[in-house]
This record gives structure tokens, C-alpha cells and sequence, in this order.
């Protein structure tokens, strides 16, 4: 029944689900009724809400009782009532590939999600819905909702009968999106798996070339990001970077050559600029020299050529994370100012017209890095400046990024907003 546009059905769900949620809290504390309310902090003779969207003091009750997390509770509760997956369609699936395809080229991710939610109900085979769990984990994995993006490679991981490398990409997927949520023991773990498996029957075709590479670069790129964490392992794994990265920036190479399809070139592009940020790390490169080789790679965005698109757009991103990475480890003082105010300057104009959240937080973490900097630097304790962009650019990336959720919630209790302000650093 539908009542001026509100689902009450839906509702009426929510509510049967939250009463099942509180009797499960009691078998499994194994206690009454009466003393279930008392730990949830509940009226005795109210202890079933008639409400189907409770409080949040209800909602970390049942997680304490039930020792779930507290997504885990709301989730149940609202479980289905966000299903976007279209009953029917109109198109065929290749009609549906092609113009989720075309969403990707032009960034219009919300787009190719409900494009690839069309093409899942179009599939009549298990590679089709497993391709269409793909495409739209992809969609998702652009905005950065990790959450959903893992859902959908799991959703296509289980269809039967699906072939191999078509699994095997949606494992190599599941992998990056560890990855993006900087889990690096399981994005390696589930890379070295697909990677493994394509071992026993050696990639021949473009789409297992393209698994292959993807796993190598995800493999490589997170062995990169754990040089921060594990500063005494940092030569065992930078050359182990250095191997996948090498690899992956060749096989892209030569997929690019043999398909046509340049945005391979620019995910090449981008293996190639992690592997000058690892091998600064092995010695293989001056940190000093490094970063005005990477500066004067992204000069070629202010010298009036055509303005790169996707991937290569997204390439140059890169670069700017890659250069700050080397100058925060290997810089000082002046130069490691003014180096670091030029990779972030540069990605936050990137991010303007290629909105990218992983490189959104890059550009956020990278500006709170170089402020901790100066105040150690300088000795002086000044609050962070935020105007209205930059508390919208943290509520984005604490919203999506785990790892990132102390840095933004400290920036927001003792950062300083300024009102109509036009500022942008």
C-alpha cells in the first residue's frame, strides 16, 4: 500500500523486523523479557517499540546485546527497503553494456549503477549477471561506497555456473576494494589467490590479461601503502612492490597496444608513477630529483593541451599522491612546504572536475599531514581553517573511508570554520 508517496509496507517490515531482532536478543542472552528491557534501558511494559525506525540508544542496545556492530543491527532492520535492483527493462543486455560502458567513460557513476542493475535483469547467463554484479561493483567502487561495491562482487561470486576468469575478475575486484578501504592484508590475500589460480592456466585472452594486471597492480599498490605502517620491513617490501608494479604497468602496456583502449595506458601510467615512489624507497632514485620529475609531469596539465579524461585524468591524480608520499619521508623543511602545497593544490583542482573520492581523501589527509608538519616545524599550535568545502570533502571521506575517520573527526572538533568563506587551499 502506498499513502502519499510513503511505503507503508515497508514500514510495517521494518517494525515485524526490529520485534524479531529483540526476541533474538533474549534467546540469545537468555534472560526474560523483563530483563532484556532493563538492558536496553526500556520500559518493562514497553519493551516492542511501535515505531519502525527506532532510536539510536535502542539500536546500540540490541548491538551490545546481540554483540553485533552497529551496522550490522540497522541493516537487518532495513534490509531490502533500499533494493534499487529494477524489476524489468526495456533494453537488451548488450544495449544496456554499451551505455554502462559509456556512463564510465564520461564519470557518471550513478548512471552505469542503474544501467548495470538493468543489465543483471536482462542476463540470461551466469556470466551476463556475473559481468552485470561487475559493472555496477565498479559504479559503486567510483563513489567510493565500498560497502556496496563489496556486496555486489559477493552477489556475483555466488551465482552458479559462472566460468572462471569471470569469477576470478569479480574476486580481482573484491580485492581493490579492500584495498580502497586500506584492509591491505586482505586486498593482497584475495589478489595473490586470483593470481595463483590464473598460474595454473596462463592468462591468453584480453579479459584474463586485464585480471592479471589489475591483481598485480592492487597486489603492488598495497604492499606501497604498508611501507608507512612497517618502516623496519620497508626493503623486503618495497621489492616486492617493485616486481607486481613492474609487471602490471607491462601487461597494461600491452593490452593498451593490442585492444586499443587507451584508459589501459593511463592505469599504466599510474603503475608507473607508484614504482618511482618504491624505488625512492630502495635507493634506486633521489628523493629531491624524484619530485621535480613528478612536478614536472603534472606541468603538462597547465600547458594548454587537451586536458586528459578517466583513467589518465585519474593518473595524474596519482602522481600528486605519490610525489607527497616521497617528500613527507625524504623532505624537509622549505622544500617538503612547498612541494607538498603543489601536490595538493594540484589534486584538489583534478578532483574538481574528475570527482574521485579516493583521491578526495588523498588531498584531505595530504593537507592535514602538511599542517601537522608545520606545527611541529614551527612550534606553534594554530587550528585548521575549514570553510564550507572542506567540511564537506571530510564528512565525505569519514563517511567512506574507515582508516580516515580520527584524522576527520579531530579536524572537525578543533578545526576553525569560517563562515562565507571563498578560501580553497
Amino acid at each position: 500500500m502506498v499513502e502519499l508517496g510513503i511505503d507503508v509496507s515497508s514500514g510495517v517490515r521494518r517494525k515485524k523486523r526490529l520485534h524479531k531482532l529483540i526476541d533474538l536478543a533474549q534467546a540469545y542472552r537468555e534472560i526474560s523479557r523483563g530483563e532484556l528491557a532493563d538492558v536496553l534501558g526500556r520500559d518493562r511494559s514497553r519493551l516492542y517499540p511501535e515505531t519502525d525506525n527506532p532510536k539510536l540508544d535502542l539500536l546500540r542496545g540490541l548491538s551490545e546485546a546481540l554483540e553485533w556492530s552497529l551496522d550490522t543491527v540497522a541493516d537487518y532492520i532495513w534490509a531490502g527497503d533500499h533494493d534499487a535492483t529494477p524489476r524489468s527493462t526495456s533494453k537488451d543486455y548488450d544495449t544496456l553494456d554499451q551505455e554502462a560502458l559509456a556512463a564510465y567513460q564520461r564519470g557518471d557513476y550513478k548512471r552505469m549503477t542503474e544501467l548495470a542493475q538493468e543489465m543483471f535483469v536482462a542476463a540470461k547467463t551466469p556470466d551476463q549477471k556475473a559481468r552485470a554484479c561487475r559493472l555496477e561493483g565498479n559504479a559503486w567502487d567510483e563513489q567510493a561506497r565500498l560497502t556496496e561495491s563489496r556486496a555486489a562482487y559477493r552477489r556475483g561470486v555466488k551465482i552458479p555456473g559462472v566460468s572462471k576468469i569471470q569469477h576470478l575478475a569479480l574476486e580481482a575486484n573484491l580485492a581493490n576494494t579492500y584495498y580502497n578501504r586500506w584492509d591491505f592484508a586482505q586486498a593482497i590475500g584475495i589478489a595473490h589467490f586470483v593470481l595463483d589460480r590464473l598460474e595454473e592456466d596462463p592468462p591468453n585472452t584480453p579479459t584474463a590479461l586485464e585480471c592479471q594486471a589489475f591483481c598485480l597492480y592492487v597486489r603492488g599498490s598495497s604492499l606501497r601503502r604498508m611501507l608507512a605502517d612497517k618502516p623496519a620491513d620497508a626493503q623486503e617490501i618495497a621489492k616486492r612492490a617493485k616486481m607486481d608494479l613492474e609487471q602490471a604497468e607491462q601487461l597494461y602496456l600491452q593490452l593498451a597496444r593490442d585492444t586499443d583502449r587507451q584508459y589501459l595506458g593511463g592505469i599504466a601510467h599510474t603503475c608507473h608513477g607508484a614504482l618511482l615512489e618504491v624505488e625512492v624507497e630502495l635507493g634506486l632514485r633521489a628523493p629531491q630529483q624524484t619530485v621535480d620529475d613528478i612536478l614536472t609531469e603534472l606541468s603538462q596539465l597547465d600547458e594548454g593541451n587537451k586536458r586528459p579524461e578517466g583513467d589518465w585524468l585519474e593518473s595524474y591524480g596519482w602522481w600528486c599522491d605519490f610525489g607527497a608520499n616521497i617528500a613527507f619521508r625524504h623532505l624537509e623543511g622549505r622544500e617538503l612546504q612547498q612541494s607538498v602545497a603543489i601536490f595538493s593544490n594540484k589534486l584538489l583542482e583534478i578532483t574538481r572536475s574528475f570527482k574521485n573520492w579516493p583521491l578526495l581523501e588523498r588531498a584531505v589527509a595530504m593537507q592535514h599531514s602538511l599542517h601537522e608538519q608545520a606545527l611541529e616545524t614551527a612550534g606553534i599550535d594554530w587550528p585548521h581553517m575549514l570553510d564550507a568545502e572542506d567540511l564537506k570533502l571530510i564528512a565525505g571521506t569519514i563517511g567512506r573511508f574507515p582508516h580516515f575517520r580520527r584524522v576527520g573527526w579531530n579536524l572537525i572538533e578543533n578545526g576553525v570554520i569560517i563562515q562565507g568563506s571563498k578560501k580553497r587551499v
